[in-house]
């Protein structure tokens, strides 16, 4: 029974529908006229696991993450908030909105309920597939037993319409030997048996992922066993009762799918994975370890970079396990059109080089190039490298990290073919590896002057990027460093400064905080991002965690894996007061106040900047005025009331007499509509030409609030500066009361 918004807007406007969704739905309706759930009431009578499967499969197409409504919500998101934060009013679909009242927030929670809502069926208990290991997993690479195969038994699952590239998630649990040792480490610590059970400090994530294992009977309160075999416990060293309460569950390890067999009905009965085993990772020992017959929960999650590939030609970039996806299309004979394989890897079995040479001899169509890079192996007993006629070559590079795909392309042959290829219309290139191997992709082609934002943005670049998601919005996963600027402390005050760049230093980039993480926004980062650059720029020189943790980029580890690229350091913490607090939200607020109107700035100078006539610039001046008004107006007071609380919060935690006196109640300027339109110059009747003369003003003033909070955040975050901090205080209120009395005499 659906009671959201979404279910009532179906009551409301099923006379409007097509024949046959009005056919479906009156199917399902419940003899009092509510929508009902007859479909799952019929499958959980049937005791069918293969149509319950199908089911499932179904309603996570649909429903789940990363199937359409997932995906709906995304893009939905990011209108919304780009919408609302630039001061307009409402949506074309009748949402209405304020630039505070974070209105995609709630439209994402409402949609976010409705997705959950069609999972609320309590008779069917299974909400994800169990799955086997069906042998013991291979070698591949020549015994060096890091790289194996697993082959995953999912007969009469009902995981229908699976391809190769597509994902599985892999909810993990510790080994039964890792799991005795924890709990033998509890009781002689803490004298807790396996079974006794105590309050988490997560109490909400162990519930979710004790689903998994105990179904409705799943508690809130994870047992010490539980939090042995569930938990994220590789980093416990002393067994205390507060680090028992702050261990987590596992975060579910996705892989991509390297191979499916099917039956005749085009269920998958076998899923083929191409893992590494890690020394701490959790979920690799499971699959490698496990002896045929293990239970594994898994969670099919369809690609969004290998779905719906053209047959056109197409360029891969992999590195190590990177490769697995791609593997289906290549050693498929019966595709005529051209691929290109750029394989880089410690090192090439003989397995894999016979692979290559099949293959290519096969396909003329196919051409391989490996770039091997453990200059320990001896090359004593390798092929020499045979012709490109035989469209198979093997490469060999003693470069640096970052620079050994640059250095295949360096020669003439290479660089000619490459640009050939890219200047054919049909061509797409997939990249699938770690972020080194993507970056030194990217940089490949911004030196042959390829359009990043546009290959990213109509599909022709689609990049698949090693990485952990982050554990929760507190705690990300220690990913490996990647990025060539030495990670430090950074103050909030230097993210602040960094999106208002000094004249002599127009080339830097701001800065952004994600997880308590300082990212430098690159025009490459701006490039790559799929929603385009004014969605990132939104944040620039703020903290991002609130809207990067509402659309899901926190557990993709993907978007993690590529984030390591243009990590800077880590965000250094206020001071444990409450008035340093309200200093970084004040902040905070000021970086979002000056982007919100840069971005309304320069949505409305690109509709400027077309060839219409005087009229039509008329109204988009009009409307530009209008949705100008309504982000001032809505950040504005609360800009005014922060310094109100900092003021009285400075004021509280000084026990000595104090400078800052009782005017500063009086100095602050008034905050009604009137004092705001004659302090920033704006009425219902300016032209166009005043218009561009107030926006300039207004920049200049946005900025200098900007620049005021990054001092006052510099000068907080040392003890001492108490008299700074006052003196920085005052110097604002009358910058503020300055600024107000000089526009409001003209």
């Amino acid at each position: 029974k659906f009671s959201e918004q979404q279910g009532v807007d179906v009551e409301r406007n099923i006379s409007s529908y097509p024949r046959r969704w009005r056919t479906f739905i009156e199917a399902v309706r419940e003899p009092d006229g509510t929508l009902a759930t007859h479909v799952a009431d019929y499958i959980a009578k049937s005791n069918n696991e293969q149509l319950e499967g199908l089911y499932i499969s179904a309603l996570q197409m649909y429903s789940g993450e990363y199937g359409f409504m997932g995906r709906h919500c995304l893009k939905m998101y990011g209108f919304m908030t780009m919408l609302f934060r630039t001061g307009r009013e409402k949506s074309m679909g009748g949402f209405v909105g304020h630039p505070l009242d974070r209105t995609e927030d709630r439209v994402m929670d409402s949609l976010q309920r409705t997705l959950k809502d069609r999972f609320a069926f309590p008779k069917i208990k299974r909400k994800h597939h169990e799955a086997q290991i069906f042998q013991d997993p291979t070698p591949l690479d020549a015994g060096n037993a890091r790289v194996w195969e697993v082959v995953l038994d999912v007969r009469g699952k009902g995981l229908c319409s699976v391809a190769p590239g597509d994902h599985i998630k892999i909810f993990a649990y510790n080994v039964s030997e890792v799991v005795e040792s924890f709990c033998q480490r509890v009781f002689s610590s803490l004298n807790l048996k396996p079974t006794d059970t105590l309050q988490s400090n997560h109490a909400t994530s162990w519930k979710d992922a004790l689903y998994l294992a105990w179904g409705d009977n799943a508690s809130s309160f994870p047992s010490i066993y539980d939090i042995a075999k569930y938990g994220a416990i590789q980093e416990v060293h002393d067994i205390t009762l507060e680090q028992l309460k702050q261990i987590k569950p596992l975060v579910p390890r996705v892989y991509s799918i390297s191979g499916v067999q099917t039956d005749k009905n085009g269920d998958a009965t076998f899923l083929y994975l191409t893992i590494r085993q890690w020394t701490n990772g959790v979920a690799s020992r499971l699959l490698v370890t496990g002896h045929p017959g293990t239970k594994v929960t898994i969670e099919l999650c369809r690609s969004q970079v290998f779905a719906n590939l053209k047959p056109a030609k197409t360029l891969f970039f992999a590195s190590g396990t990177g490769l697995s996806p791609f593997w289906p299309y290549y050693s498929d004979s019966s595709r005529t059109h051209d691929m290109w394989l750029v394989w880089m890897a410690s090192t090439v079995s003989d397995e894999m080089r016979s692979d290559f040479q099949f293959l290519a001899r096969r396909n003329q169509h196919l051409t391989v190039d490996t770039i091997q890079t453990n200059t320990d192996h001896s090359r004593k007993n390798l092929p020499k490298a045979t012709s490109l006629r035989h469209n198979y070559r093997e490469h060999f590079s003693q470069a640096p990290r970052g620079t050994r795909i640059q250095g295949l392309f360096q020669t003439d042959e290479y660089k000619q073919r490459l640009r050939r290829w890219l200047n054919d219309n049909e061509c797409t290139i997939l990249v699938c590896g770690n972020v080194g191997l993507v970056m030194e992709v990217v940089q490949l082609l911004q030196n042959l002057h390829v359009s990043i934002a546009e290959w990213v943005g109509n599909g022709r670049l689609r990049i698949e990027c090693f990485g952990q998601p982050a554990c929760s919005a507190l705690s990300p996963v220690q990913a490996p460093k990647y990025s060539p600027i030495i990670a430090q402390e950074v103050s909030p005050w230097k993210v602040l400064k960094s999106a208002i760049p000094l004249p002599q230093t127009t080339n830097s980039s701001p800065l952004m905080v994600i997880y308590n993480k300082v990212y430098q926004l690159t025009q490459t980062l701006l490039d790559l991002h799929p929603g385009g650059e004014d969605m990132v720029l939104l944040y620039q020189g703020a903290d991002a965690t609130a809207a990067f943790t509402k659309v899901g980029h926190g557990k993709d580890g993907s978007v993690m894996g590529l984030l390591q690229a243009f990590e800077v350091g880590e965000l250094m913490s206020p001071a444990e007061n409450v008035f340093s607090k309200l200093v970084v939200r004040l902040a905070w607020d000021c970086a979002e106040m000056r982007n919100c109107h840069l971005m309304d700035d320069s949505l409305h100078e690109r509709l400027l900047q077309q060839k219409d006539n005087d009229t039509k610039r008329e109204i988009h001046s009009t409307a530009s005025l209008q949705t100008h008004r309504r982000v001032l107006y809505a950040h504005f007071p609360r800009i005014v009331n922060l310094i109100h609380s900092a003021c009285e919060s400075l004021c509280q935690d000084d026990d000595d007499d104090n400078n800052m006196g009782t005017s500063w109640q009086e100095v602050l300027p008034p905050v009604d509509t009137a004092s705001l339109d004659a302090a920033f110059g704006l009425n219902s009747s300016s032209s166009l030409s005043d218009w561009q003369k107030v926006r300039q003003n207004d920049k200049a003033f946005l900025e200098t609030c900007v620049t005021n909070a990054a001092d006052l955040c510099q000068a907080t975050m040392t003890p001492s500066n108490k008299d700074l901090v006052q003196k920085l205080l005052k110097s604002w209120r009358r910058d503020l009361m300055d600024f107000f009395n000089a526009n409001s005499k003209q």
